[in-house]
């Protein structure tokens, strides 16, 4: 059995919750998901703790943060 990993990337992250990665990244930025960046750059990639996936999971969040930022991306 494969060990899960400590941290994702927001691309395998959106993939085992079948959301899409800008979403994910949204999210991030809106708080809605804790994730760190690998270095103090702005733009260095963010990874995300396997902990959130069993939060979002947990609680069905995914479904709250799809309509979070779907309301932002409206202007609401």
């Amino acid at each position: 059995m494969e060990k899960e990993p400590d941290f994702y990337s927001v691309t395998k992250f959106a993939e085992k919750l079948a959301m899409h990665p800008n979403t994910v990244r949204k999210a991030i930025e809106d708080g809605h998901i804790s994730a760190c960046r690998l270095t103090t750059a702005s733009k260095s990639p963010f990874r995300i703790p396997s902990s959130e996936i069993i939060r979002i999971m947990e609680f069905k969040l995914e479904e709250v943060i799809e309509k979070e930022v779907q309301k932002r991306l409206e202007g609401k």
